[in-house]
């Protein structure tokens, strides 16, 4: 009994490092995987352009988070409430390439560059600034024009970026946040077979 209990034993530390093996080898395939051709074959998302212009809104919420707290915020509120379902966006993003995200433009999938951002970041900013437009017909002459403006004027310069360094920080901080929002491990989708 003892002898069989010895062989199973054996028998089984062998087994778990075969399995390791075979696990390190299908991780590796994974990252050198061409995912670009990946996703155009196996998915089909929404292309960019029409989701920024119908999918992406802003609301009196939005404006009054950014108000009350930062632009930082209001952004970060802002992606969270439109890229709620992870499949029906323009965006796909995986946990073996950390920092890339992938998006879909034209009908084919691309890699994300700073240019795409930086269109997402001036449709976020338009939209914010028809939004508090609407905001701002909600208040009285003496808010606005009024003696003790100074919160009115602040809110308005928290709306207006126009330097180049926070245009840059606020881009990077929105693809960042739409890595971690939408990021998937390809080892844990089980609705596509990977043929190694």
């Amino acid at each position: 009994m003892w002898i069989i209990l010895q062989k199973l034993y054996k028998d089984n530390k062998n087994l778990k490092k075969k399995v390791a093996r075979l696990e390190e080898l299908a991780n590796k395939d994974i990252k050198k995987m061409n995912m670009i051709e990946w996703l155009n074959k196996n998915d089909k998302g929404i292309n960019i352009e029409y989701w920024l212009k119908g999918n992406l809104s802003v609301t009196i919420d939005d404006i009054k988070m950014i108000f009350s707290t930062d632009y930082t915020r209001g952004i970060s509120n802002i992606l969270q409430n439109n890229i709620n379902d992870k499949d029906n966006n323009p965006f796909r993003a995986f946990s073996h390439k950390s920092k890339q995200l992938y998006i879909y433009e034209k009908n084919k999938w691309k890699k994300c560059k700073k240019i795409d951002i930086m269109k997402i970041f001036d449709r976020i900013s338009l939209n914010i600034l028809k939004k508090s437009k609407d905001y701002d017909k909600t208040l009285t002459d003496q808010e606005k024009y009024g003696p003790d403006n100074i919160e009115y004027l602040k809110n308005c310069d928290k709306i207006m970026v126009v330097d180049t360094k926070k245009k840059d920080r606020y881009c990077r901080y929105i693809e960042s946040s739409i890595i971690s929002s939408i990021c998937k491990s390809l080892n844990d989708m089980t609705e596509y077979k990977f043929y190694i």
